[in-house]
């Protein structure tokens, strides 16, 4: 992958350094395919991480699909937020656009991540000294 420094941009009150990369085919771990036909994509987008290293935002975009494939342009972006869960705070996916030109039309699909919730179990085992004696047999 290329990396280089793209700027600084905002996203609501958060000032974020900007990453732009890309990823030639050879390199790339993405393939399109449509049935046997099977081809690596290259792509190119944009990291929003903070001065901690949080990561806000990430974009790509693929383009020079086989014209087998019926696909143009392929372009993502995922937002992300501070979400609390139980007692803890985590960074995690928001929102996300995905845009699809197919030559013939667009095809947009949005996501929203929410609800998140911590999902745990408690139990307790407790023994009382006044029941069995060490080495004794209980008969039933």
């Amino acid at each position: 992958a290329a990396l280089q420094w793209h700027g600084w941009d905002s996203i609501g009150e958060k000032r974020l350094g900007v990453i732009e990369y890309s990823v030639d085919k050879q390199h790339s771990p993405w393939q399109f395919g449509l049935g046997s036909i099977q081809s690596p994509i290259a792509f190119h987008g944009l990291v929003y991480a903070d001065t901690k290293g949080t990561v806000w935002r990430i974009t790509n975009d693929s383009a020079d699909f086989p014209p087998l494939l019926k696909t143009k342009s392929i372009s993502r972006a995922v937002d992300y937020a501070d979400v609390v869960i139980g007692s803890n705070h985590y960074v995690l996916p928001a929102h996300a656009t995905i845009l699809l030109d197919t030559g013939e039309g667009h095809i947009k699909n949005e996501l929203r991540f929410e609800g998140y919730r911590k999902f745990g179990v408690e139990s307790h085992i407790s023994f009382s000294t006044n029941d069995v004696s060490p080495g004794e047999v209980i008969k039933r």
